[in-house]
């Protein structure tokens, strides 16, 4: 009995695999991985290009149901604009508007304007008002919560009793505006068709 030519096939393209580094993607991942794998599970061709298609749709689909913006570039964006040179009203820096008291809690480095200092320092105040709420509030803060933390500070959401209801006007609006950027799902009109997509779509 000869050997499987598809099993060689495999056995020499896994000896030659790239290093993970090279991929860009998920999707190019996975299919990297059917390109080695598919002639060995479905033999026929049609087979194979049908459950390729499958496969892509389900983690296409996966991917972009629900990905709106993190936390802090959800911030970033109503704070300042992503203005990492911004200075507010209270002399609040960077594109988070941290107050200079509160920045120099987790940093002597004056880089306001430095993305990765400025990340680190916002991500470390974002989680103490988060642990602070959850031992307060006695649950763990939504998108709603972590902005009128963000914004107006735990002192004042524990005085009007975390009440959402309570809450300024011009905070709610902006609180709502940060729960729809943590929300918005990706995709429409604008967005770039990726390659793997635009493959399956001209195969078929």
């Amino acid at each position: 009995m000869g050997a499987d030519p598809n099993a060689a096939k495999f056995k020499n393209n896994t000896c030659q695999r790239p290093p993970i580094q090279a991929f860009s993607s998920l999707l190019e991942i996975c299919d990297y991985v059917w390109t080695l794998a598919g002639p060995l599970l479905l033999p026929k061709k049609d087979e194979r290009q049908a459950m390729h298609k499958v496969i892509f749709i389900l983690l296409l689909s996966l991917m972009t149901a629900h990905a709106g913006l993190s936390k802090l570039d959800a911030i970033s964006m109503i704070e300042s604009g992503n203005n990492d040179f911004a200075i507010g009203g209270a002399g609040e820096v960077s594109r988070y508007q941290i107050k200079p008291r509160v920045w120099r809690l987790y940093s002597d480095l004056n880089a306001y304007e430095n993305q990765k200092i400025s990340g680190w320092v916002a991500r470390q105040y974002l989680s103490s008002l988060e642990e602070a709420f959850q031992k307060r509030a006695g649950r763990a803060p939504d998108d709603f919560d972590l902005y009128v933390l963000w914004n107006a500070g735990l002192s004042y959401y524990k005085r009007i009793g975390f009440s959402t209801r309570r809450v300024r006007p011009v905070i709610r609006e902006r609180a709502q505006r940060f729960v729809n950027l943590r929300q918005m799902p990706m995709g429409g009109e604008t967005t770039a068709v990726h390659p793997l997509a635009a493959r399956l779509i001209t195969t078929q």
